[in-house]
């Protein structure tokens, strides 16, 4: 149907999707920076955002299926882990097509 970097732009698409990668993505950096594992919870996407959880984790849910975040369920958490490859391919994308 659609190549993957397709897929992923299509996910992108969305503002509430992309609002979410971000807070990943912003949760990762600050958390890691302190040595803590590089992760955002639902609960705080949905908390930051003020969006219900079960509307958060729908759009959760479209990043994981194009491999923009992975999910893990820890006790009664469920962590949003971005995925630095896809991220990569995505920026590799744009510096390509800003070389011409």
């Amino acid at each position: 149907m659609y190549d993957p970097l397709t897929r992923m732009f299509r996910a992108l698409g969305n503002h509430r999707r992309r609002l979410c990668l971000e807070l990943i993505y912003e949760a990762a950096r600050e958390k890691g920076g302190r040595g803590e594992r590089p992760f955002a919870t639902v609960t705080e996407i949905s908390r930051r955002l003020k969006i219900a959880q079960p509307a958060v984790s729908q759009y959760l849910d479209k990043l994981v299926a194009v491999k923009l975040i992975e999910m893990k369920r820890v006790g009664a958490a469920h962590l949003c882990i971005p995925v630095e490859e896809s991220a990569a391919r995505l920026r590799d994308w744009f510096a390509d097509l800003l070389k011409s």
